[in-house]
């Protein structure tokens, strides 16, 4: 039994065949509804970010999307993710809050803005009804120049 298998064994958990970045490009992802590949996505995206029309610069930074950071040891790259995310999480001035209200329309710069859905939507006794719409833009732009590139999977692009 090879090391990291051994190791898994240990702690209980069955290594998986057939995961990973090799495993993900020999399998073919299902067709979209448009017949456009499915996934899976990699993409390197620069950590800061600066926008196209104001020039002002923001974190490129999500917890659910962001693995690690180039060029750096991956405890040191954990540690500073961290670090960012619960220093954007503790901070209310800069968190914007929506209470919903009938017929209402809400709209952000998804270049500047960090969302997440609600956390609270089991409160609600009307049924809410949401419906999502992402305009196409630029390709993220670090103050360096570097722009967002794919890795793995295509870029996402408009729906016809």
């Amino acid at each position: 039994m090879r090391a990291p298998q051994r190791t898994a064994a240990r702690r209980g958990a069955r290594p998986r065949r057939g995961s990973g970045p090799r495993a993900a490009r020999r399998r073919r992802p299902p067709r979209r509804f448009d017949g456009k590949p499915a996934g899976p996505f990699a993409a390197v995206h620069p950590l800061v970010r600066v926008h196209p029309e104001t020039g002002a610069r923001s974190l490129l930074v999500s917890a659910v999307f962001l693995q690690a950071i180039r060029g750096l040891k991956p405890r040191e790259s954990a540690a500073l993710l961290d670090f960012l995310l619960d220093e954007l999480a503790g901070r209310d001035e800069i968190h914007a809050r929506v209470r919903w209200e009938q017929d209402m329309l809400v709209m952000w710069d998804n270049r500047a803005v960090a969302h997440a859905g609600p956390v609270d939507g089991l409160m609600f006794e009307e049924e809410r009804i949401v419906h999502r719409t992402t305009v196409v833009g630029d390709v993220p732009c670090g103050p360096n120049g570097f722009k967002s590139r794919a890795l793995m999977g295509g870029r996402f692009g408009a729906l016809a």
